[in-house]
C-alpha cells in the first residue's frame, strides 16, 4: 500500500471561518469589537475573497505598515526633542517658552501614535491567524524580533523620559506668565512649581509612567499572559 507523505515546502492557506466557529470566536469579544467584525471586517473579508485575494496576506502588509508608521512616530518624537534641547543652550536665538510648550504638544501626539500603534501590534501577535509564516515558523519569529523589540523598548525608554524632563521643566509657576522669555531660564527659576502648570506636570508624568510602564514589559509575549 503506497502512502501519501506531506511535503515539507507546502505552505498552508488561510480558509475562511465556517459559520459556527466564526459565531464561536465572536462570543470571545467585546460588544463594539463584535460590531465591527460583523459589519465591517466580515464583509471586507469576503470582498477580498471575491477580488480572487488572501485576506491574511492583505492584513500582513497592514500590519508591516502599522509596524513601519509607529516606530517613526517614536523616532520622530526623539528627534523634535532632541532638536528643541539644542535650541535652548543657542544664545543668539534660544528655544522661547512658548515653543518649549508647542514642541511638547507635538511629541505627545508622536507619543499617543505609537501607543495606539503598539496596541495594534499586541492584538495581531496574540490574535490566531493560521496560514501565514510568521505564524507557522516560529525560530522565524523569535529570531528576527530580539533585535527590533530591543530597540524599540530603548527608543520608548528614550521617547519617555524625554516627555518627564519636559514636564516637570514646564511646571514652573511662572510658564504661563512668561511665554516670551528663553525656556532655558525655567533651569534657573526660584519660584519653584505651582498653579496650573504644576497640576498639569503631575497629570503629564502619572500619564507617562501609567502607560509607558507596561507598554515596555507587554513588548515580549511572557508578560502578557
Amino acid at each position: 500500500m503506497i502512502r501519501s507523505i506531506p511535503t515539507t515546502n507546502s505552505t498552508p492557506t488561510s480558509q475562511p471561518p465556517t459559520p459556527t466557529s466564526y459565531g464561536s470566536l465572536l462570543k470571545h469579544f467585546n460588544v463594539i469589537d463584535r460590531y465591527a467584525r460583523k459589519w465591517f471586517c466580515g464583509p471586507a473579508q469576503e470582498l477580498v475573497r471575491r477580488l480572487h485575494g488572501d485576506p491574511a496576506i492583505l492584513a500582513g502588509c497592514f500590519y508591516d505598515g502599522v509596524i513601519a508608521f509607529g516606530d517613526q512616530q517614536i523616532v520622530t518624537g526623539i528627534a523634535i526633542m532632541v532638536s528643541a534641547m539644542k535650541r535652548m543652550s543657542d544664545r543668539d536665538s534660544p528655544l522661547s517658552t512658548y515653543h518649549l510648550l508647542i514642541v511638547g504638544d507635538l511629541v505627545w501626539f508622536n507619543s499617543n501614535a505609537h501607543l495606539l500603534a503598539l496596541n495594534i501590534i499586541r492584538s495581531y501577535d496574540d490574535s490566531a491567524k493560521p496560514g501565514t509564516p510568521e505564524r507557522e515558523d516560529m525560530a522565524r519569529r523569535i529570531t528576527s524580533s530580539k533585535v527590533t523589540r530591543g530597540l524599540r523598548a530603548v527608543l520608548m525608554a528614550t521617547l519617555a523620559g524625554t516627555l518627564l524632563w519636559a514636564s516637570v521643566l514646564t511646571g514652573d509657576v511662572n510658564t504661563y506668565g512668561r511665554f516670551e522669555c528663553p525656556a532655558a531660564c525655567l533651569y534657573t527659576s526660584v519660584d519653584g512649581k505651582g498653579g496650573d502648570p504644576r497640576k498639569w506636570m503631575i497629570v503629564n508624568c502619572f500619564y507617562v509612567v501609567y502607560n509607558y510602564t507596561p507598554a515596555l514589559f507587554m513588548l515580549w509575549r511572557r508578560f502578557r499572559r
